[in-house]
């Protein structure tokens, strides 16, 4: 057997710096790097044209997806298509 197993008193040492940890972001299950190209194109876009520009630019169907065209914030954009704030 390798070394002695961790007396009580260590183990509610180990215990308490588990604890302390943050707590971890939650997740959106929306790829980084796809969520940044739908926020620039966003930005890039709406002031320019509209929501129809930026689906136009994201290749975003509007005549099966008409609520994208009633969104007013990236926010709401991104909540809408891809679930992601």
């Amino acid at each position: 057997m390798e070394g002695a197993h961790p007396s009580p008193e260590e183990l509610e040492a180990q215990k308490a710096s588990l604890h302390s940890a943050p707590p971890a972001p939650p997740k959106s299950g929306v790829d980084p790097q796809v969520l940044a190209i739908y926020q620039a194109t966003f930005d890039r876009d709406f002031p320019a044209g509209g929501m129809e520009l930026v689906c136009q630019t994201l290749g975003l169907d509007t005549a099966k997806y008409p609520g994208y065209l009633g969104c007013t914030s990236r926010e709401e954009f991104t909540r809408m298509s891809l679930g992601a704030i």
